[in-house]
């Protein structure tokens, strides 16, 4: 199964900051399974009983909701970085354009002569 095939067996839904359901189209039963996915501030905790078993433990320990949680905001960073990039980069066009404008005239008001 590739990455996107195991992605699109998981939705995501963000209830409110630092708290996120997933439903897991990927249960051991056959039926669609619902998980919490939080955030204690430091890092991402799940109600599944693989997490509770081994995340409570383990600190580095990641189960498949929050791996799923992590891929949509990783989606929604990269979403908000290019929206970012391409607000600053037109800008950026903007300000030169304002500074080609007074560079003229800053010139024409030195040697108005240049420009009859």
């Amino acid at each position: 199964m590739s990455g996107a095939e195991w992605f699109e067996r998981f939705v995501v839904w963000q209830m409110e900051e630092g708290k996120w359901i997933v439903l897991s189209l990927d249960s051991t039963r056959g039926k669609p399974k619902q998980y919490c996915v939080t955030t204690n501030g430091y890092r991402l905790l799940c109600n599944c009983p693989h997490w509770l078993k081994k995340g409570v433990e383990d600190p580095n320990f990641v189960c498949k909701h929050i791996v799923a949680v992590m891929q949509v905001l990783g989606t929604q960073t990269e979403v908000v970085k290019r929206t970012k990039t391409a607000k600053l980069e037109d800008r950026i066009k903007k300000l030169e354009e304002r500074i080609e404008a007074l560079e003229v005239d800053v010139s024409y008001a030195i040697n108005p002569a240049n420009y009859s």
